[in-house]
């Protein structure tokens, strides 16, 4: 009985340590925090988009109604982009750089992060996303790369993946020595 009571007893301190003790008790200030976590995104392969010319049609004396939608081709399964446009971002290296999307651009669907990361002791580049109009988080993009890359695809972000609303991208180029230039950083609207 002696034996039954004892691991009762256990059981009662346990819980109790796990349930009342261990939420109340602020660990933040002892685990240190992690700069970056990494976030993997599907990235489904590129592929060829065709559009559909529009034919002329002769104009009748009858006006006709035009249709709500927008036609789109039986090759073309997902909707065309909108443009990436915007200003190129205003970053300090040359050899860290984002060309499109362009800053404040509206983007939708999978899009294509375009640009140079290189540098004279390159070990490895990374592409985050920040949401919000000021990031407190930044979430790595699918791995690190250790190729460089100059004036290509850094990366691909499939925007059906995160809600509507703005973020940022930034490019960070790492040093073999641990350092890096200040990174390049482009703000986006996702509309899906």
């Amino acid at each position: 009985m002696s034996a039954i009571g004892t691991l009762l007893g256990i059981a009662a301190v346990v819980t109790a340590v796990k349930f009342y003790i261990v939420p109340s008790v602020d660990v933040s200030g002892l685990v240190e925090p992690e700069p970056t976590v990494a976030m993997h995104l599907p990235i489904p392969t590129p592929q060829e988009t065709r559009t559909s010319t529009p034919t002329e049609v002769p104009q009748t004396s009858t006006p006709s109604p035009r249709p709500s939608r927008r036609p789109t081709s039986a090759l073309s399964p997902t909707p065309t982009p909108r443009p990436q446009g915007g200003p190129p971002p205003q970053c300090p290296d040359p050899n860290v750089y984002i060309s499109s999307p362009g800053m404040d651009a509206v983007v939708s669907g999978m899009i294509a992060v375009v640009g140079t990361a290189n540098n004279a002791q390159f070990q490895f580049y990374k592409v985050e996303l920040g949401t919000g109009a000021e990031p407190t988080a930044w979430h790595v993009l699918n791995d690190l790369h250790r190729e460089p890359v100059s004036k290509g695809r850094l990366e691909s972000l499939d925007t059906r993946s995160v809600p509507n609303g703005t973020y940022w991208l930034q490019l960070t180029v790492v040093d073999a020595t641990g350092n890096f230039p200040p990174p390049c950083k482009v703000r986006i609207q996702v509309e899906n």
